[in-house]
């Protein structure tokens, strides 16, 4: 059975983003345990001496997303939270493999 399958085909997406949450060095593993316990939520790096972590989030749709990001900036021992990438990808197409020996580059960028 297709998960998504309620969802109208032009609506299948997957949105794909990741965030810097900054905590307090002595919160971290708190911290990072609480993250890895939500929802659409991952923890995928994590500096300890500047008390950064890098939480990858994905959700079937934007207000999912909206959601799972605003529990993190909500959640205890988060200072600060911002979003610095976001993509929304076509779930019919995550499975495609990309051949991407056809890419190439400008020569004007390789100089």
């Amino acid at each position: 059975m297709n998960t998504f399958e309620h969802i109208p085909a032009e609506q299948q997406e997957w949105h794909i983003a990741s965030l810097v949450v900054q905590g307090l060095p002595k919160d971290l593993d708190r911290l990072q345990a609480t993250l890895n316990n939500l929802a659409n939520a991952s923890v995928a790096a994590c500096d300890g001496e500047k008390g950064k972590i890098i939480v990858i989030v994905e959700a079937d749709n934007a207000k999912a997303l909206a959601n799972t990001t605003d529990q993190i900036r909500i959640t205890e021992h988060v200072l600060d939270a911002h979003l610095v990438y976001h993509q929304i990808a076509d779930k019919n197409t995550l499975d495609d493999v990309i051949d991407d020996t056809e890419i190439s580059l400008p020569t004007d960028l390789l100089e």
